[in-house]
This record gives C-alpha cells, structure tokens and sequence, in this order.
C-alpha cells in the first residue's frame, strides 16, 4: 500500500493539507517554506490576514521567489486585475508612502465589502490627515459598496468625524459596523444614516441610543457597558444605566443576537428587580443571549422563567 502511495505525485499527495489548516496560522507558515509546491498552496490563504502573525510577514517575498518569470507576469496581470474585497489597515504609519498607497488601491480595488482599521500612527499634522481623508474618499467611492466597517483606535485620527464622513457613499450598502476601543464621540451619530445597518459590534465606553434604527438591528454586542443618559449624574451614576439598557433592548424589536457585558454593584434585591424588568422588555423573536461572565449570569432562572422569549434552549453560560 505504501509503495502505491509513494508511486503518486508527492505534490498532489498532499495538495489538501492547507486546506484543513485555515487556523493553523504558524502550520501554513511552515508550510510555505518546506518546498515550491506547499508554498504556492500556503501562501495565499495566509495572505488573507498576513498581519496575524507576530512576526514579520517575510513570506510573501518567499511566494514571488518561487514563480518563474514567466509566471511572475501571469501573477502580475491577475494582482491588477484582482477586485479586492477585504482590506485590512493595521499598524499603518501615516505619511507619503502610505497615502500614496491608499490611492492606488482606490484605482485598482473597486470592490471593497469589508474594511477594518487597526492601530494607525498618531499624528497632529492637519495637511496629513486631510490627505488621508481624501484618499479613503477615492477609496471608498460610489464604485464600492461597503458591508462592514471595523474602527478600532479611538487615536488614530485627530477628527473621528474625518472617518466617518467618508460613509456618505455607503450609507445604502453598510451593513455591520466594529467599534473597539473607542470612547463615545458623537460623530457616531452619523451612523443613524445608515438605512440598512443590522449589526452593530459597540465595545468599551458609551453609547447613545439616537445612533442605532430600532427597525433594523438585529445583532447587537455590547461589552464593558457604560451607557450615557442625558441626565447623567456621577453620585447616582447606576440607577441611570440600566433604564438606558432597558429602551435600548425594549426598542429593538428586530433584534435575534444579543450579547452583554456588564457588571453592576447594587443590592441582590434590586439586581432581581431589574432582571425582571429585563426579562419582560425582550424581544419575542430574540434567538441568542450571551451573558457570559456578567452579574446576569446568577439570575438565569429568573430571566428565563419571565421572559416570553423562545431562550431556554440559547443562553449562552
């Protein structure tokens, strides 16, 4: 039997191994230096998200040493061609060379349904970051119809309203927004144009509920809540944030996904209170609750025996 399997075309024996490793990251790594063959199965899969890797994504210069000239051209032809759908801007230094970037791939990628941006460089030069801005503007053009946007540093831009008025275009298309690590501003507001927003993914901080269209999300994620009140007042800070949850759930009637991440230091009597509250104000057609590692966590019983939500199959614990 072995000698029949060695009989075969090494390459094509094991041609699926990259395949059953999409989240083997540092497996594909290896892969891509063991021979030509592996590397040109390897490699793009890991080009999906090169900047996965701690280390330096040195292999992509490995995948163009192994195509002969001939195919170097071939590759060539199809990388102008190749309409990009997910763009990744992560650890981007914010100068020349980066701009110059941005606007090329604004020629080149007029496809773009996803786009996440991670960690740019500070920057206080106002020339700059009006450079930038009219570069995602190109980037993000009428030609492009953008599904998700993830924005995750409150610091990478002196003026988050610079950001978010490049979503005019998008306002029809946009689908799922990520906001990570950014303190409200509210810029955010801008988000309430979007006609179709069905996800929204809001972690740390605060929220407004003005921004988000009650007929239209279904998948909520809030963790680390803090949720502002018009009539915030810091001494009584905790009976303020739980009515704000309140209309927030109780208005979104569409909602199917929700997941929280909250504590709260009240007494055991009012946590009850409250959670009854909660169970009655869910909607009917909620399909998932994650409450993973909050004060909800004790009270369960509680909330399921109250709601009138179909979730004693989809609690998450």
């Amino acid at each position: 039997m072995a000698s029949k399997v060695l009989m075969g075309n090494m390459p094509e024996l094991v041609e699926n191994i990259p395949n059953n490793l999409n989240n083997e990251i540092y497996s594909l790594y290896s892969c891509a230096l063991v021979n030509r063959h592996l590397c040109k199965m390897s490699i793009p899969i890991l080009w999906k998200d090169p900047f996965s890797l701690e280390r330096r994504p040195s292999f992509i210069s490995s995948y163009f040493f192994i195509f002969l000239r001939r195919r170097k051209h071939c590759f060539k032809r199809i990388w102008n061609k190749q309409k990009f759908q997910h763009l990744i801007l992560h650890e981007l230094l914010i100068s020349d060379n980066a701009i110059a970037l941005l606007m090329i791939l604004a020629k080149i990628s007029t496809k773009i349904s996803v786009l996440e941006f991670d960690q740019f460089e500070y920057f206080d030069n106002d020339d700059t970051e009006l450079q930038l801005i009219n570069a995602l503007s190109a980037l993000l053009n009428h030609k492009s119809n953008l599904d998700c946007l993830a924005y995750m540093n409150q610091n990478m831009l002196q003026n988050s309203m610079a950001l978010f008025s490049v979503l005019e275009s998008q306002e029809n298309s946009l689908q799922e927004v990520v906001l990570t690590n950014c303190s409200y501003n509210k810029e955010f507001e801008a988000l309430k144009n979007c006609k179709n927003l069905e996800t929204l993914r809001y972690c740390d901080y605060m929220i407004m509920l003005k921004i988000l269209d009650y007929n239209k999300i279904s998948t909520l994620e809030i963790k680390h809540l803090v949720l502002l009140s018009k009539h915030y007042i810091p001494q009584h800070y905790e009976y303020y944030v739980f009515p704000q949850l309140l209309e927030l759930i109780g208005n979104l009637q569409n909602l199917q996904f929700l997941t929280l991440r909250c504590n709260i230091d009240i007494l055991e009597e009012e946590v009850k209170i409250r959670v009854l509250h909660l169970a009655e104000i869910l909607p009917l057609i909620l399909q998932y609750f994650d409450v993973e590692d909050t004060w909800l966590k004790q009270y369960i019983d509680i909330l399921l025996n109250h709601c009138n939500a179909p979730l004693k199959k989809s609690v998450n614990l």
